[in-house]
């Protein structure tokens, strides 16, 4: 991703890739107007995630994190799906049963408030909704970690189950809601 972006970027001579992790990364204080990340902040251990965005941002300077998450309860499509996760992949549990999304907020804005660098953060959320054939819908959860860390021949397995739904009950096609949600703070002085 970092040669791909880098290329895209060839024509903007002020933007720099690190082909590095964030933990990695030796930035210099003080030099950036937003540290912005999409879906993946979480994988950065707090201690190092919040304390080094607020070091590399200038005192006027903003995080912004934001995640995608499927509204709930589920309809439709999404819980018939859930028989399918419950028989290839049953140690995923049942996604109805997990917190709700207020409470993911809560504690995504709780996690940013403790850090004790950012002021309260500003939430925005997003409803859409994105119409899917099938085969569009297995490129997009082979974009989801927990399905690419899933054994090949599992993900095939699951991936098909999940494939033939959509043929066989759903014409081939589904919509799929999403909520995007977005927090901006900024960095405390």
């Amino acid at each position: 991703m970092a040669a791909l972006t880098a290329k895209k970027c060839q024509k903007y001579p002020r933007v720099r890739v690190y082909p590095i992790s964030f933990e990695e990364w030796e930035p210099e204080a003080n030099s950036f107007d937003l540290v912005i990340s999409a879906t993946a902040f979480h994988w950065i251990p707090k201690e190092i995630a919040y304390p080094k965005a607020a070091l590399v941002l200038k005192d006027s300077g903003y995080l912004a994190v934001f995640w995608n998450f499927h509204p709930t309860p589920y309809t439709d499509f999404f819980k018939a799906v859930q028989k399918v996760y419950q028989r290839v992949v049953p140690e995923w549990g049942n996604p109805e049963k997990e917190r709700s999304i207020e409470d993911k907020i809560r504690e995504i804005e709780n996690e940013i408030n403790r850090s004790g660098l950012f002021e309260r953060p500003i939430i925005k959320q997003y409803s859409w909704a994105k119409e899917y054939t099938a085969d569009q819908y297995i490129k997009l959860l082979n974009t989801y970690s927990d399905h690419q860390s899933l054994e090949p021949k599992r993900r095939k397995e699951l991936f098909d189950a999940v494939k033939a739904l959509i043929e066989e009950k759903y014409e081939g096609k589904i919509i799929r809601p999403h909520l995007t949600v977005l927090f901006i703070a900024k960095k405390l002085c």
